[in-house]
């Protein structure tokens, strides 16, 4: 399964050591695929700072 996020600097993880939301989410996932095999998950962090709505519209495709 593939998982993408998009968002803005929250999302992204500015000022955050771990990387923000995002990763925590990510690192939750992995450790659910290591224990079931069957499991697989690529999650995507496409958060832009600042990024808006408009902003997402126009790099959506290229994104994807």
């Amino acid at each position: 399964m593939q998982i993408f996020v998009f968002g803005d600097s929250i999302t992204y993880g500015s000022y955050d050591d771990r990387g923000g939301w995002v990763e925590r989410f990510r690192e939750h996932l992995d450790k659910l695929s290591i224990k079931k095999a069957n499991l697989w998950y690529a999650t995507y962090n496409l958060g832009v700072d600042s990024d808006t709505t408009s902003d997402l519209t126009q790099r959506f495709e290229d994104e994807i």
